[in-house]
């Protein structure tokens, strides 16, 4: 069994991961606390439950969680409370730092164990490299990177699909660009997605985004016995 309990700037956080592979995170800060349970290989069910404040409406964010795990085939089940709290964008955040703190658990013990690819791509047939809206790549190299290309311009992206866009169930783009942020810093890894075609909908492109992703994750940790304890990259550690 491996375990992980710190304190710091980012509140209190406690991973456990058993001989099943089955992670249990918990994070709690002054204004929330986030539980949940990962598992590789479970069908992508997810379970997502928010007990927050009556002003905030992030009654669409589970779909997408869902969208993500399906892709990536893990079982998520997320408890998060924070009911003083008027801030859709930090529930989004927290949960986004936690999923990513127990993905970067679950896939640096299976990294040492048995050998994993490390990084993955949604693109991974000639079908998706030309006709996949949007793309995403991930690589965990024990540091946070973050980068979106736009189809167009990055400026004419902001406005389009980034500030100001309500997407369905209400949850709000600039939210949604935040857990994405969140979720590679928890993962200390490499998010790169790409707008391959221009989006005038919102919440075809972040949907869309939480599926590449998905796929990317389900490719990273995926066995690859010849990489036993090596990490992607020319960095050579985790950590």
């Amino acid at each position: 069994m491996s375990a992980v309990n710190e304190t710091s700037k980012h509140g209190h956080l406690t991973i456990k991961q058993d001989e099943s592979g089955l992670v249990r995170a918990a994070r709690e800060t002054a204004e929330s606390r986030v539980v949940m349970e990962l598992m590789r290989g479970q069908g992508g069910q997810t379970r997502a439950r928010f007990d927050v404040a009556d002003s905030i409406d992030v009654s669409g964010f589970p779909d997408l969680l869902a969208e993500l795990c399906d892709a990536a085939d893990l079982h998520l089940d997320l408890d998060f409370t924070a009911t003083r709290l008027s801030s859709s964008h930090v529930v989004l955040e927290d949960v986004g730092l936690t999923l990513g703190a127990a993905l970067f658990q679950m896939l640096t013990d299976r990294m040492i164990t048995s050998g994993i690819n490390g990084a993955g791509s949604s693109l991974r047939t000639a079908d998706d490299f030309e006709n996949a809206p949007v793309s995403a790549s991930v690589s965990v190299e024990g540091r946070k990177f973050l980068k979106i290309v736009s189809a167009t311009t990055m400026e004419d992206m902001r406005w389009r699909l980034i500030l100001g866009q309500t997407l369905s169930g209400n949850i709000r783009s600039e939210d949604i660009d935040d857990f994405v942020d969140a979720l590679a810093g928890g993962l200390k890894g490499s998010i790169f997605i790409n707008e391959r075609t221009v989006h005038t909908d919102a919440d075809a492109f972040w949907r869309g985004t939480f599926r590449a992703l998905g796929l990317a994750i389900h490719e990273a940790l995926a066995p690859n016995p010849a990489r036993k304890g090596l990490p992607p990259g020319v960095k050579a550690t985790l950590f």
